[in-house]
């Protein structure tokens, strides 16, 4: 008999630990998704900067990425990360040397997440003069 009502409690124990052990399966998921995001948005943060030696430069690149660059990336999970860079046209060129805003939007494309994962960066990057 007391087996029996051991047996119960430790079933009970564990019909009630389910839900947190799916709630943080989802969470782990979600956290890995926004680390690859987050590394995504920092790769091409560096592209950029590298590419900007002048406020033209930095535009070119910016043209050129946007015209041959994938704006999709996926993974080894097999999840599409959707890509936004500030458009070429939106930047400002200093009269002289300067700094000049870029922002990177990166989002995770899954279907099975209500809230998708999205990281966005977004710095100044000294040019000099054209």
């Amino acid at each position: 008999m007391e087996i029996l009502v051991a047996m119960a409690i430790f079933g009970l124990v564990m019909v009630a630990a389910v839900p947190l052990l799916l709630s943080s399966s989802v969470q782990t998921a979600r956290a890995a998704q926004l680390a690859t995001a987050s590394q995504i948005a920092n790769q091409q943060l560096e592209r950029a900067r590298g590419a900007a030696t002048s406020c033209d430069q930095l535009r070119a690149h910016l043209g050129a990425s946007s015209e041959t660059a994938e704006s999709q990336v996926h993974d080894s999970r097999g999840i599409t990360y959707n890509v936004t860079e500030t458009a070429p046209t939106a930047i400002a060129c200093p009269a002289a040397s300067g700094l000049v805003e870029y922002t990177v939007t990166v989002r995770a494309d899954t279907n099975a997440s209500a809230r998708p994962v999205t990281s966005t960066v977004t710095t100044q990057i000294w040019v000099g003069k054209a």
